[in-house]
């Protein structure tokens, strides 16, 4: 909830208020596998003041965290990561790991799902990034309206990462609300409303169906995100074609 409160608070707040906004992607910075896409988006809008406020704020809290704990935390930053993807992304022999791969949402989980060695489920992502990295770089090099492309943009990052839990896809209540602004101020094609309503339903039956479970939560191993995502990706890339250039 954290990550999607820090992330919607810089979307909303890009648009008018750039140093703003890069104070909460400044902020989102502990959660760095979110951030593959958001400096494809700011430098294609040329939104220089949100870089450098994002960075700043990224920069001031490495010094403050620093200064109150010291820097032996930032130095073994990496290494944790490091341990992080072989607990999570590597499994295999891991003593700590988790097989359980439907609790990734991402596309890397799910080719793991079925069976993917990690070089397919590597590719399959890495071809994933390049996809969004070309559709949040043309969305926001155009003219299209602003609550589009934050609902692009949010649901690129959310495709980029190959980590992503099931309870990360609280997340995907970005894409729906810049979505739904955009409909409730310029209207609602044909079909938005049963394929937004369907989504719904999809996800609400996971919940129903796998949150009880132990060691399940939210979407429990049902790799819904790549397809919920995708979906909402659709929906905001057809309302940018009808807007038209």
């Amino acid at each position: 909830f954290l990550t999607a409160a820090l992330l919607g608070a810089a979307l909303v707040s890009l648009e008018r208020r750039p140093i703003l906004a890069g104070f909460f992607l400044g902020c989102l910075t502990y959660k760095p596998q979110y951030g593959l896409m958001i400096p494809v988006a700011l430098i294609a809008a040329r939104q220089w003041r949100g870089v450098f406020s994002a960075t700043g704020v990224f920069l001031l809290l490495i010094g403050i965290s620093g200064l109150a704990f010291g820097f032996d935390a930032w130095a073994a930053f990496p290494q944790g990561l490091a341990n992080q993807y072989g607990v999570v992304l590597d499994a295999e022999g891991h003593p700590d790991a988790s097989s359980d791969w439907g609790r990734l949402q991402t596309v890397y989980g799910l080719v793991r799902l079925l069976a993917g060695g990690p070089t397919l489920a590597w590719a399959a992502q890495g071809l994933t990034v390049i996809a969004v990295a070309v559709v949040v770089w043309r969305v926001w090099r155009s003219g299209a309206r602003y609550d589009l492309k934050a609902a692009v943009l949010a649901s690129a990052c959310l495709m980029a990462t190959p980590y992503a839990f099931s309870y990360d896809m609280a997340m995907l209540a970005l894409p729906f609300a810049f979505l739904v602004r955009d409909q409730m101020r310029h209207g609602i094609l044909r079909g938005e409303q049963a394929a937004q309503l369907a989504l719904f339903l999809i996800c609400l039956g996971a919940l129903i169906w796998f949150g009880d479970q132990p060691g399940h939560t939210t979407f429990g191993s049902v790799p819904l995100g790549p397809f919920v995502l995708l979906t909402l990706l659709g929906l905001a890339l057809r309302r940018v074609r009808y807007q038209g250039p």
